[in-house]
Order: C-alpha cells, then structure tokens, then sequence
C-alpha cells in the first residue's frame, strides 16, 4: 500500500463501523469480523474485514466494509445454492431407495 492510498482512503476507527453495516451490528461483532473473520462457504473458508492497525487501534474504511459485505454474501449465496442441490440429490437418493425396498 502506497501513501497515496492510505491517503486517499476515508479511515475511521473500527468502533465507529457498526452503524456502516446494515443492520448495526454490535461493536464486538465487528471486531471479531476483523480479528477471527466469518466462516462461509462448504469448506469452511474464513473472510475478515479489513483493517490497518496504528498506534494500536485498528481502523477501516468504508470501501473495505463493502468489500467484506459483498464477499460474505456472495459466498453465502453460493454456499445455499449448493446446500440446496445436496438436498436435492438426498431426496433423490433416498426415493430410490424406497423404490427398491432398501430404506
């Protein structure tokens, strides 16, 4: 990261994001986004807000809260989709299963 971004960047304290989310999460929700992130995905994926640690408090910015906010939905929706095939396939298997007396 060059100066120039960290400049161009509008940086505030991660105790004044929630109310930049939807839904205002509690202060420590999005500090264990930052620290721990939030597990998506069938793999168990991990994906944390951004943030720059200075002086000891850690900052972000709004371009990484839409960041994190676009990838968390995204791999949740894709995480349903495949949740919801798997349930197709299930109850497909187990139909056939019926259908030959073995279930």
């Amino acid at each position: 990261m060059t100066m120039s971004n960290v400049e161009e960047r509008k940086w505030f304290p991660l105790a004044l994001a929630p109310p930049r989310f939807p839904g205002n999460p509690h202060g420590a929700t999005v500090t264990r986004w930052a620290l721990k992130g939030v597990k998506v995905g069938p793999d168990g994926e991990r994906i944390k807000l951004a943030t720059r640690k200075v002086g000891g408090r850690r900052f972000t910015c709004q371009e990484w809260i839409d960041e994190f906010i676009e990838r968390v939905s995204g791999e949740r929706a894709t995480a349903e989709v495949l949740s919801a095939r798997r349930a197709e396939v299930i109850a497909a298997e187990e139909r056939e299963l019926d259908t030959e007396g073995i279930a």
